[in-house]
């Protein structure tokens, strides 16, 4: 595979940004399309968080294999957590609760709209010319 045309997380954000209409609209998505969303999110990094997270539970199962209890416990407790999070919360709640919030899932209150809104593959801005 190209290594070009792997996933990652900025471009995860941006597609679901694309796909889901922009905070000021009033573009209400199709209902066919609200579910494609977290759909393309699982699928495009599936393999991605899979394989990162089963690199990470190796080194602390390692931990946990170790002679001193403080490392063993550590050890034992990062590696559970992680694939609980990994396979639980990443791969079934995750999308099944954006699935249910529909748009609801990029809404701001507007006591929030102080922050920057930052654009992780924005186009670049053009210099003002000096006219």
């Amino acid at each position: 595979m190209d290594v070009s045309r792997q996933p990652n997380l900025s471009s995860l954000i941006t597609r679901s940004q694309n796909l889901a209409p922009s905070p000021g609209s009033s573009q209400i998505p199709s209902v066919s399309l609200i579910p494609s969303i977290p759909s393309h999110g699982v699928i495009s990094t599936a393999r991605l968080i899979t394989g990162a997270a089963l690199i990470i539970v190796a080194v602390f199962s390692g931990f946990a294999m170790g002679d001193l209890v403080m490392f063993q416990q550590m050890g034992f407790g990062v590696a559970v957590a992680l694939l609980i999070d990994a396979t639980i919360i990443r791969s079934v709640l995750l999308p099944a609760a954006m699935r249910l919030l529909g748009t609801w899932n990029w809404y701001l209150p507007s006591w929030l709209q102080w922050l920057p809104k930052i654009q992780i593959e924005a186009e670049p801005r053009r210099a003002a010319s000096a006219s």
